[in-house]
């Protein structure tokens, strides 16, 4: 089959007839099975399934008579998706008793039918999702067991050993975990032949589906037509499309253990350069660059800042990148785009830099039509017997929202032309109360005086919790005894174990940084805005290992990891419940999830354990017991009384994971705001809609039901002072 093409191809399901493999395709793979599961198929023409994924979707092959079927499901969560392939131990198809198999991938399981097949496709819908990260299940003695991977120790300091642990229940149990919501879609950027269906996209079981439908999309990274980051490497996935056409300057990326160097070039006319500048480490140019709304992202989902500066004719300094992002390792080189009005410019540099030119006449051609007709066919009963749907127009960009009603198995797209799109769905649950106060009552409310907080740590030194009281006690809690017993001082470990706030409130919302980025996301109890009595409580930490837990102003997250010790990616972030509980720490332990922030008064029961002599508590469960703490809410935006400039995107607000959503949007002064939503990760953004404001005059939008997006973002038409709000309930 040769090397693989590009980025995408990091895996591969192939297979062997004795005497040489075959390539069935490039993609990462999981999981090969059949309906013998884990003993095998008693007859050797018997069907054969295949699990794994891509940036788009999950992908499900099946093998009958000879030959491959692709299906395609979404996913939960982005926790799996890392391209190196280290967190998927191992989503995987087995029986768990009396016939019946389950699927668990990307954070959701899913009932699989024994019985599907190429004649037969119904029945596949999903369970619920999940934050354990679970490495295999089983049927044993009439009950269900997961096992689960807790904690890594691997990149995080927090942890004394690793902790896993075994899971006992009933398979309708895990229908109270996590809602049936999930993303992904056939296409995402993607070069696509007129005439020619999609592969089959899962829409069965799940109560609201809005389909995302874009064209003239940044072009796809499997071209390879944008090129790299550096002059030798690091391909360039996305970028804005006004930098496409424009030359650019670049050094190759060299020892990547030292500071990257600056480079020079001179141009015969004044010029714009628009700078790609490595966004880890935040690094930091001077006053005269200005930041834009440009994009750029390459290598394993880096993303770039781009700024601009305007030159005369002559020499062109670019500075260095001096950045360490992490110990030892530093930022790549700028890379510059330059932009002139003049017809003939001309770029001049040493041997060391790259000038590269674009093909103005491959990209100047129509490589994106103004207009596509996507004709939408279903599956019904899974039988293979493909109806009409409806057709839509789609010019840019467009969602559709499908009835309540809407009912197929199966899903799937042909566009009338070639064309570059994206199909992008949002698959979500119908909001069901799975709130559990009782269980959770041992934790102080926001509003209570007088919590037992403290900081947590799986031992090192023995297989017991370490604590360390606010007021510098330190306890064992032992494995076997479930007691706190006195232990002596270690100023290394309350060290180890300091809080630092990871997190900032304004007027208008809670502000995260990542990668130079400021993202935004909802307010909870107005209590969360100065810490608590017993001080800032964490608000991130690895529980389930290779992805972290979050609590944020009332609001638990799960937010992936890209490489062990890295940063979370909080562009991915999903909520998982909110609150308003004292939450101090929270780790896990032994397969439990802990929290601390107790009520004094808290009676001991299976979650509470606590010694009020000594003032010492702590809340032992599941973490899928979070789901339970309370649906996810907030109110927060963008703006409060902002000042706003003409055509400047706003700040990234949370949109994914929430139920009911309204906005109220403000101005002093008539203006038109631009809604843009990111449905993806992977495509940037999509206008929307428009509203057009009258001075001082808000105004209220209530998003249909069932819309989704990832994330919101707000421009106005004209200077101004405004507000952009979203209540979610």
């Amino acid at each position: 089959g040769g090397p693989p093409k590009n980025e995408e191809e990091a895996g591969v399901l192939a297979s062997y007839d004795g005497n040489q493999w075959q390539i069935v395709e490039r993609k990462q793979f999981t999981d090969v099975t059949g309906p013998g599961g884990i003993e095998g198929n008693r007859d050797d023409d018997d069907r054969l399934w295949a699990m794994g994924w891509d940036r788009r979707s999950v992908r499900l092959k099946l093998l009958q008579s000879g030959q491959w079927h692709t299906f395609l499901l979404p996913k939960a969560a982005h926790n799996n998706d890392a391209i190196h392939g280290w967190y998927t131990e191992w989503p995987r198809i087995r029986e768990i008793g009396d016939g019946k198999m389950m699927m668990d991938m990307h954070g959701m399981f899913f009932d699989f039918p024994k019985s599907f097949s190429v004649t037969n496709t119904a029945g596949i819908r999903p369970i619920g999702s999940h934050l354990r990260y679970i490495p295999d299940f089983c049927q044993w003695q009439g009950k269900l067991v997961l096992a689960s991977d807790e904690t890594s120790i691997q990149g995080n300091p927090l942890a004394g050993q690793p902790q896993s642990n075994l899971w006992f229940g009933d398979l309708d149990e895990l229908r109270q975990w996590g809602p049936a919501s999930g993303f992904g879609g056939p296409w995402v950027n993607d070069q696509i032949t007129a005439g020619q269906p999609s592969d089959p996209f899962l829409v069965n079981g799940f109560d609201r589906r809005v389909l995302h439908l874009a064209v003239r999309s940044t072009m796809p990274s499997t071209t390879n037509e944008l090129g790299t980051r550096a002059s030798d490497q690091q391909e360039i996935h996305s970028l804005s499309p006004e930098l496409v056409t424009l030359p650019r300057v670049t050094l190759h990326r060299g020892d990547w253990h030292r500071r990257a160097p600056g480079f020079s070039f001179t141009v015969n006319a004044p010029v714009t350069v628009y700078l790609a500048v490595d966004a880890r480490g935040n690094p930091k140019l001077n006053e005269q660059w200005q930041r834009t709304d440009f994009h750029l992202t390459w290598g394993k989902d880096f993303h770039d800042v781009i700024y601009k500066r305007d030159f005369a004719t002559g020499r062109i300094e670019i500075p260095a990148n001096e950045t360490e992002h992490t110990k030892g390792s530093f930022g790549m080189p700028h890379t510059a785009f330059v932009s002139a009005q003049a017809n003939h410019l001309r770029i001049d540099a040493g041997r060391t830099v790259t000038v590269t030119q674009p093909n103005r006449s491959d990209a100047s051609q129509n490589l994106f039509p103004d207009t596509v007709d996507f004709k939408i066919e279903t599956d019904v009963h899974g039988d293979g017997n493909w109806t009409h749907y409806k057709t839509l127009t789609v010019n840019q960009f467009h969602s559709h929202l499908f009835d309540s009603d809407f009912d197929a198995q199966w899903i799937r797209l042909t566009a009338n032309q070639d064309c570059f799109a994206t199909a992008y769905f949002h698959l979500t649950a119908n909001p069901v109360t799975k709130d559990a106060p009782d269980l959770f009552q041992g934790l102080a409310n926001v509003d209570d005086g007088d919590a037992l907080g403290g900081l947590v740590y799986a031992a090192k030194r023995n297989r017991n919790l370490r604590i360390v009281t606010p007021n510098q006690r330190y306890f064992d809690f032992g494995k076997e005894t479930f007691a706190f017993t006195d232990d002596a001082p270690e100023p290394e470990l309350a060290q180890l174990l300091t809080i630092k706030p990871e997190f900032t409130v304004d007027d208008a919302s809670v502000v995260v940084q990542y990668r130079g980025k400021r993202l935004r996301l909802p307010k909870g109890n107005a209590a969360f805005d100065d810490g608590l009595d017993n001080g800032w409580p964490r608000a991130t930490r690895e529980v389930q290992s290779e992805r972290h837990l979050a609590n944020i102003h009332g609001t638990f997250y799960e937010i992936p990891l890209l490489t062990n010790g890295a940063p979370p990616i909080f562009t991915q972030m999903r909520p998982v419940s909110s609150h308003s509980k004292q939450i101090h720490d929270f780790c896990s332990w032994n397969g439990l999830l802990v929290l601390t922030g107790m009520d004094p008064q808290a009676k001991r029961s299976e979650h509470v354990y606590i010694d009020p002599a000594q003032r010492v508590g702590l809340w032992l469960g599941g973490v899928d017991d979070l789901w339970k703490l309370g649906k996810p809410t907030g109110h927060g935006g963008p703006w409060q009384q902002t000042n706003v400039k003409a055509g400047r995107a706003s700040d990234p607000y949370l949109m994914t994971g929430y139920d009911r959503k309204c906005l109220t949007l403000q101005s002093d002064t008539p203006t038109t705001i631009t809604i843009e939503i990111d449905v993806d990760h992977q495509t940037g953004w999509h206008r929307m809609r428009e509203f057009r404001l009258e001075a001082n005059s808000p105004i209220q939008f209530t998003f249909p039901t069932g819309f989704s997006a990832h994330w919101i973002r707000f421009k106005s038409s004209a200077d101004c002072v405004a507000t952009a709000q979203l209540l979610y309930d």
